[in-house]
């Protein structure tokens, strides 16, 4: 645990991490067959985990998995990124972005970095 400290991991962080792990160990988040999961039910099983949000499950699916074309329309920085790059006078939400993320299929992921 003091690896973890040094690390800076916060108290709560070290507890969420210790969630993480037990729902790991009780088949709660079967992460050795998460590759084989569509997005969706992956990131459901990441976040039906307390203390895991979809920032984490997005992170997880494109760095983790390594998937091509994961698209995360909740990522504030996506979204913020994209109206700047279309001079979008609002903010889109998970609609638009869907809609002006086809363009960038099938590497979506690739292009949210």
């Amino acid at each position: 645990m003091e690896t973890r400290r040094a690390a800076g991991f916060s108290r709560q962080k070290l507890g969420y991490t210790r969630l993480v792990a037990e729902a790991i160990e009780a088949g709660g988040l079967p992460i050795n067959t998460l590759s084989r999961k569509p997005d969706d039910e992956g990131c459901a099983l990441f976040t039906a985990t307390p203390g895991v949000g979809h920032w984490t499950a997005d992170c997880y699916l494109m760095l983790a998995l390594k998937r091509l074309d994961h698209w995360p329309v909740g990522n504030r920085a996506l979204v913020r990124a994209l109206q700047a790059l279309k001079g979008l006078q609002e903010r889109p939400g998970p609609e638009r972005l869907d809609e002006l993320g086809e363009h960038y299929r099938p590497y979506r992921s690739v292009a949210t970095h």
